[in-house]
């Protein structure tokens, strides 16, 4: 399921068929989809990547933690990394 979410950029009715692929209720789900809670949700989320730039999945944000809550980014790394690259670039954030 992982590979079919990320091979490609997917209309309502991929996500749909896809739930049904692997055994979900089809009218449950696609309610679910639809319902202004999810759609509420997938407008912050994409207004909270405009914000911050993000154009691609995956993106990740490295930086530091501050003492009021907040991060301050000092790496952004986009696509995928296998464990030992993600490791090596959170590292470098942490020797500087």
């Amino acid at each position: 399921m992982h590979a079919r979410l990320f091979s490609a950029p997917l209309a309502q009715a991929d996500y749909e068929a896809y739930g049904a692929a692997i055994g979900l209720d089809a009218d449950r789900f696609s309610a679910c989809l639809r319902s202004s809670r999810a759609l509420g949700i997938l407008a912050d989320h994409r207004a909270l990547a405009k914000r911050l730039n993000i154009r691609a999945t995956p993106t990740f944000l490295i930086g530091i933690l501050q003492a009021n809550g907040s991060i301050a980014v000092t790496r952004r790394v986009n696509g995928g990394l296998d464990t030992r690259e993600f490791v090596y670039e959170v590292r470098r954030v942490e020797v500087n």
